[in-house]
C-alpha cells in the first residue's frame, strides 16, 4: 500500500460501463478527502492514504496509484 500522509492519488475504474454512482458518492464523502479532477473513468483525489486505500479495497472494480510528476526536459540544453 501507499504511505500514510495526505497525498494525491489517481483512482481508476476498471469495471465495465460507467462507474457506479454509489462508488463515486462514497469517494466524495470520504473524510478529509477532496476530489481535485475527474474524467469518465478516473478521479484525482487528495486524501489520507490509509483511509483511501481501505475504501478502494472495498470496491474491487477500482485501482489506486499515487500521482507522480515527471519534469519536462530543458528546451534549451546548455553546452558543456
Amino acid at each position: 500500500m501507499i504511505g500514510s500522509c495526505m497525498d494525491r492519488f489517481i483512482l481508476r475504474f476498471t469495471g465495465k460501463g460507467e462507474p457506479p454512482a454509489e462508488d463515486i458518492r462514497r469517494i466524495r464523502e470520504l473524510s478529509h478527502a477532496q476530489v481535485i479532477d475527474t474524467s469518465p473513468r478516473m478521479l484525482l483525489v487528495e486524501a489520507p492514504s490509509t483511509s483511501l486505500n481501505a475504501l478502494v479495497r472495498s470496491m474491487p472494480a477500482w485501482t489506486v496509484s499515487a500521482e507522480h510528476f515527471i519534469p519536462r526536459p530543458d528546451p534549451r540544453p546548455k553546452l558543456r
